[in-house]
């Protein structure tokens, strides 16, 4: 492979004199264009070999920080799923808790109509033995008076 030439290079070659050959101070003329331009070029190379670096650094950065941005992702979204999980459980457990809590009321409730329902029939029991009663003593006064008036007469 050839040896690439710098500006200097071109620059600093000097060409040997001969009988009929070319116009040295054209020859010269040229070798500067020449080295002016290769250095220009050489500057270039530099300059985008730098560009180069700083977008290599650059993408490198911005792959750091797109697996950064991944991870935060993925974080937040497991985040996300085991609170959304703890709060279906925890309204799991509210619905339980409120389930448990109607039964007792109904079972109170409940319990109350029946203690209220044997109360009820107790009272009526006591209702009908009072009117037993009260027609029997009624009857037996009526038989007195009854009685008594037919012991007045003679």
């Amino acid at each position: 492979m050839t040896e690439l030439m710098s500006a200097l290079d071109v620059a600093n070659k000097v060409f040997g004199r001969v009988f009929k050959g070319y116009n040295p101070g054209e020859v010269d003329a040229f070798l500067d264009q020449i080295s002016e331009s290769l250095h220009g070029y050489a500057q270039q190379i530099l300059d985008l070999q730098r560009e180069l670096d700083l977008l290599r650094d650059k993408e490198e950065s911005h792959e750091k920080l797109k697996e950064s941005l991944q991870e935060t992702l993925l974080f937040a979204q497991k985040s996300s799923e085991e609170r959304l999980q703890a709060a279906e459980k925890q309204a799991q457990a509210v619905i339980a808790e409120a389930k448990a809590q109607a039964d007792r009321i109904v079972g109170a409730a409940q319990e109350e109509v029946a203690l209220a329902r044997r109360e009820l029939k107790d009272l009526q029991e006591k209702r009908q033995e009072f009117l037993a009663d009260f027609r029997a003593l009624l009857f037996r006064y009526q038989n007195l008076l009854e009685g008594g008036s037919e012991a007045e007469r003679p």
